[in-house]
């Protein structure tokens, strides 16, 4: 007899190796990496898999909006983040220049070092432990930039967080 809410099946199971077979992925999982320059200007550059390098640079909190929104649609298993850290370098701020320029350059870096910080909390929180980097002190070029990448224009900021994710 049927009662209401009771499924009735129409044919009746079979159990053959069809039916027990695992259907495996035909292609490799995504693989999502971004690179992260901190900065009142943050550069930003992500990868999937082997598909064009994407770059920009935006402020902090557009920053991560991105990172969330990539994350989300790739998933955390998935994803690698590299933020460069100033906070591992040891301050110099005299380099021969008059005390209130030294201490501009004081406040600037104490400044991208907070960004740091809430770079690495956010990223944390959305599930991805990032790998901080010593800042590299050298810079690309945009012909660098062009030939590593295949991207002509972007800023310093969005060639940093390239180089990060550049070869991995």
């Amino acid at each position: 007899m049927k009662k209401p809410g009771m499924i009735v099946a129409i044919e009746p199971l079979r159990h053959t190796s069809e039916s027990r077979r695992i259907d495996r992925p035909t292609k490799p999982a995504t693989k999502l990496l971004i690179g992260i320059d901190p900065g009142t200007r943050t550069g930003i550059a992500w990868r999937v898999d082997n598909q064009q390098m994407q770059v920009a640079t935006k402020s902090l909190y557009d920053a991560m909006d991105i990172i969330e929104d990539l994350v989300k649609q790739y998933g955390v298993a998935h994803t690698r983040i590299w933020i460069e850290d100033a906070r591992i370098n040891r301050p110099v701020f005299d380099r021969g220049q008059n005390h209130a320029a030294s201490l501009k350059i004081a406040q600037n870096v104490g400044s991208v070092k907070r960004d740091t910080g809430l770079l690495e909390e956010h990223c944390k929180r959305q599930g991805v432990t990032p790998l901080m980097l010593r800042p590299s002190s050298s810079k690309w070029s945009p012909k660098m930039m062009l030939a590593a990448t295949g991207i002509a224009r972007c800023s310093q900021h969005a060639r940093d967080a390239a180089k990060l994710i550049v070869g991995k």
